[in-house]
């Protein structure tokens, strides 16, 4: 455990992580240096955190340039401020890599999930939040919690954290779930800013409006990442059919009521067309040319935002600041087996690892398992080895041996991982059957040993034709012994 933080409360250090990890988002103008962009309040967006050294996360009605009457779209450039810790501000240049949902409403609030995620240039120097790993509808404590903004205090811009309070749920069957809460945080800035639980030590939604009425707001859950696209995947096979993730069978509905599953099958991959050839354009009536570089595989946005998070942690846990991971082992307490130091450390080894193709490869994994998953999948299903061993800790709590399930888990994403040695397999003999007998090679000989043997055979037979009939020399070792 590192050093850092004794004697501080676990909650005041969270408070300070996720302070730290909150950053401001500006739009660029031209004229401005990024540090200048960051210092004028009039160019200030909103809030967002960092949830990498590279990702930013954070409301995709923020990215809304009011100057312009425009918002800024995917692929365009922003600034994002992150002040330090002697309190200097420090800026980096981003562009938007993605907005949920990709659509721009024409007119009125931002449709749920209402999240973006901007990469950075360079990574960021200082701390990143925790993502949660929770399953996707879990149901959170009525207190606990906390939540950070940047506002826009009289033409300062301040950093402001409250307490806020669970008082109930937005959203219905199928849609992005938000969360009601009730707190005094909720300013115009503070959107985009983190809600932490206090109970869990982790990030678990991102602050999406404030409502009308006083001391209220919105936050949409951090499982709604999920929703992102997954490359090589139609948008109708890319995630599992609404439905319950049982322990055996397929993916199917009404499992409440006792119907027969589906059947369905697992998602496949989009048919690809093929490559244009010199000879088809020259049958067109083109000139034959050559023939064009394939483009490049698209990249999953949502496995490398994983990936560098959980990187950023595990690398994190030599150093001497008080981190994520110490926090939780002072919630958790010393009994929690696998713990958060297993978690991070087990996490850091999943990013490693090639990422699942597809959720239905996860699902069909977990559905291995002896675990009773009935709604894991609601409303969006895993999709990294990680939402997989939250899947895992959340309702491992009924079995005799969570930490044995949980090493099968890992044995299983392990051999899931791998790939496959080259060459044929070995070939197995049936049973019943004796394998063959194996035949001796010939004794291989010397042709000189040869000659040897046979010219000391021909001076024998020389020495016993000079010696007499009767002389004992003519007889044999064992019988010349016992004449003498």
């Amino acid at each position: 455990m590192n050093g850092g933080g004794e004697g501080q409360p676990v909650w005041k250090i969270l408070e300070d992580l996720t302070k730290a990890a909150t950053v401001r988002i500006h739009v660029p103008r031209a004229g401005y240096s990024p540090l200048d962009a960051v210092q004028e309040a009039g160019l200030f967006l909103g809030s967002g955190f960092l949830a990498a050294p590279q990702w930013v996360l954070t409301c995709a009605h923020v990215l809304f340039d009011g100057a312009a009457q425009r918002p800024v779209g995917k692929g365009e450039r922003v600034i994002v401020c992150q002040v330090g810790p002697s309190g200097l501000p420090f800026a980096l240049e981003g562009e938007v890599a993605a907005v949920l949902p990709e659509h721009v409403p024409a007119a009125g609030s931002w449709p749920a999930p209402d999240l973006a995620l901007v990469r950075l240039r360079r990574p960021a120097p200082y701390t990143c939040a925790y993502l949660s790993d929770r399953p996707a509808g879990t149901q959170l404590d009525g207190s606990g919690l906390y939540q950070v903004g940047w506002i826009d205090n009289g033409g300062q811009l301040t950093l402001r954290g409250g307490a806020v309070t669970v008082a109930g749920t937005l959203g219905g069957p199928g849609e992005a779930e938000q969360l009601l809460l009730k707190g005094e945080g909720f300013i115009a800035g503070s959107s985009g800013g983190p809600v932490v639980d206090l109970r869990r030590g982790e990030v678990v939604a991102v602050v999406k409006s404030r409502l009308r009425e006083g001391g209220s707001g919105s936050a949409v859950d951090l499982a709604c990442l999920r929703s992102l696209a997954v490359p090589g995947l139609t948008a109708e096979r890319a995630t599992p059919p609404f439905g319950t993730m049982l322990p055996d069978g397929p993916w199917w509905e009404g499992a409440a009521t006792g119907r027969a599953g589906t059947g369905l099958a697992a998602p496949a991959p989009a048919e690809v067309l093929p490559e244009p050839r010199a000879r088809d354009a020259a049958a067109y009536g083109d000139a034959p040319g050559p023939v064009p570089e394939p483009p490049e595989p698209e990249e999953d946005l949502y496995q490398a935002l994983y990936r560098d998070h959980d990187r950023y942690h595990a690398s994190q846990l030599a150093g001497a600041a008080p981190t994520w991971t110490d926090a939780q082992r002072s919630l958790w307490g010393p009994g929690a087996r696998p713990g958060p130091l297993d978690r991070t450390r087990l996490y850091g080894l999943f990013a490693g690892l090639p990422h699942p193709a597809a959720p239905a490869e996860l699902a069909t994994l977990l559905r291995a398992l002896p675990l009773d998953l009935y709604g894991a999948d609601r409303p969006h299903p895993p999709r990294a080895w990680r939402d997989g061993f939250g899947v895992l800790r959340d309702r491992a709590g009924g079995t005799r041996d969570p930490y044995a399930l949980a090493l099968r888990y890992v044995l299983a994403v392990l051999h899931a991982a791998t790939p496959p040695r080259g060459g044929p397999p070995p070939r197995r003999r049936p049973r019943g059957r004796r394998p063959p007998a194996r035949r001796r090679p010939p004794r291989r000989r010397n042709p000189r040993g040869r000659a040897r043997a046979a010219e000391a055979a021909r001076l024998g037979r020389r020495r016993r034709r000079r010696t007499a009939p009767g002389d004992p020399r003519r007889l044999p070792h064992r019988t010349r012994r016992l004449v003498a």
